[in-house]
């Protein structure tokens, strides 16, 4: 079973409402061990930035942090990608300088097909690294899972740094989509099964 643990209800500043079209999960990392850690350390300022979930890769486990369908604060290009499109972020629990072992970026790969099902994100990956980025236009139009790293106009962002997407992907791919089997109070509860997933091609944005 995999559980999706709500701790979102702590008092924090959101933007506004976030528009259907163009939706992508923004991977950043949470420079912490532990999920634990994580929301202790965006508990303590709630004017700062503050993503929408923690994923878990290692202990396997997703927390929602903040209410999906608003905007993140944080530092943006002038454009504000961020609410040009509906941007949901994702902190991976890891340290931007740490790559995943090849078994957790597997792992990794099936919270994130968990939540792309969960969130109505398609399940294509645009394999960025830290130091390449992409236009705002492209970016706006973009539906699938990218790197915070590929944001217009932000170079000193670097999370969540390297990614190991060729087994991120494995993951991605190989996880039926999962069922939602209840909810009990701030948890709710789906299937978990490594039963093959229809395959979805990477999208190739270096020909937009």
């Amino acid at each position: 079973m995999l559980e999706v643990v709500d701790v979102s209800k702590e008092a924090h500043k959101q933007g506004g409402e976030l528009p259907y079209h163009g939706p992508k999960l923004v991977l950043e990392c949470t420079e912490t061990n532990t999920p634990e850690a994580a929301t202790r350390m965006y508990d303590r300022d709630p004017r700062s930035h503050r993503p929408h979930y923690v994923v878990d890769p290692v202990g396997y486990r997703i927390f929602k942090t903040s209410d999906s369908t608003r905007a993140v604060i944080g530092t943006f290009a002038p454009s504000q990608p961020q609410l040009r499109s509906r941007c949901v972020f994702v902190a991976v629990c890891k340290f931007s300088s740490v790559s995943l072992e090849p078994e957790h970026a597997i792992n990794l790969g099936r919270l994130l097909r968990a939540l792309c099902d969960i969130e109505g994100v398609p399940a294509i990956i645009h394999e960025g690294q830290p130091g390449s980025s992409i236009g705002p236009t492209t970016l706006e139009s973009f539906e699938g899972i990218l790197s915070w790293t590929v944001f217009p106009g932000t170079p000193e962002i670097t999370q969540p740094g390297y990614m190991d997407w060729a087994n991120i992907n494995k993951g991605l791919q190989d996880y039926a989509t999962p069922e939602r089997l209840g909810v009990s109070p701030g948890v709710t509860i789906y299937e978990d099964t490594t039963e093959a997933a229809e395959e979805v091609a990477t999208e190739d944005l270096n020909s937009q």
